[in-house]
């Protein structure tokens, strides 16, 4: 009697599994890299490291896309036509505070390349403190961060765009970005903390590549206080009104500005 208590128990265990998408703790998460949390932490050492993999589980399917959770983030997976495996950043299951996204996440045995993080992922999500992104991530989709609480933002990537009012009316204080760059309108628009906004150089950049800032893209970043890239000069495409009412004197060193009309 006992062992068929015991099996009827697994049974439903089992169902349960299967029909709700629980968040585990992922403490066996093996990554490929040996560098501790601390030293991912450090932009200097992180831009050079193998790719740091975590463990996803199942949690469902939409159309033809599968969604898993990963550390309590929700991503779609799919593959594009051109093979690549690629996951997205949908949101969050859990009210995670701060963000940090491995390179890639492993799945049955494959992994998948954290490219995007889709449109309004974390769109008025005040509990929010900080995203830090991998190095294949390549875009931030509109309004994804707008009226959050997110006060840091750190991508590692090669090249990045930030979408139309992605962190529109927020806390940030720092943004670390790479040099090959495309911030689009009002992406930084009413983040009056903001302070500092540094590009990076990865190995291999082409430094001909400009960084592209949209229409009132940091209008009213009242508190900036640099906009900064290190080493090498980069052109910088901006608007007339890209920086409206920010501070005259902010530190712009390493650019030279092409203003588009």
């Amino acid at each position: 009697m006992k062992k068929n208590v015991k099996a009827i128990i697994a049974a439903i265990s089992a169902s349960i599994m299967c029909a709700v998408p629980v968040a585990a703790s992922f403490a066996s998460t093996a990554a490929t890299t040996s560098l501790t949390a601390q030293a991912l932490s450090d932009w200097e050492i992180w831009e050079n490291t193998e790719d740091v993999v975590y463990d996803a589980q199942h949690a469902g399917f939409t159309n033809d896309q599968s969604k898993v959770i990963c550390y309590s983030l929700v991503y779609v997976i799919s593959v594009e036509p051109d093979g690549r495996h690629v996951a997205k950043l949908e949101g969050r299951y859990n009210p995670v505070a701060d963000l940090e996204l491995p390179d890639k996440l492993r799945i049955d045995g494959s992994e998948w390349e954290i490219t995007e993080i889709l449109d309004e992922a974390c769109y008025r999500q005040s509990s929010v403190r900080s995203l830090k992104g991998g190095k294949y991530l390549e875009k931030i989709g509109d309004r994804a961060f707008a009226y959050s609480g997110i006060n840091k933002l750190e991508i590692n990537s090669k090249k990045i765009e930030i979408g139309f009012d992605a962190f529109y009316d927020g806390y940030l204080r720092t943004v670390k970005l790479p040099g090959d760059a495309i911030i689009k309108d009002r992406a930084f628009m009413w983040n009056n903390y903001l302070r500092t906004v540094d590009f990076f150089c990865n190995d291999g950049d082409n430094y001909n590549t400009p960084v592209y800032v949209g229409h009132n893209a940091l209008k009213n970043c009242t508190s900036l206080e640099a906009f900064r890239t290190p080493r090498q000069r980069r052109m910088l495409f901006l608007y007339r009104d890209s920086f409206n009412n920010c501070p005259n004197n902010y530190n712009s060193s390493g650019f030279f500005y092409s203003y588009n009309d």
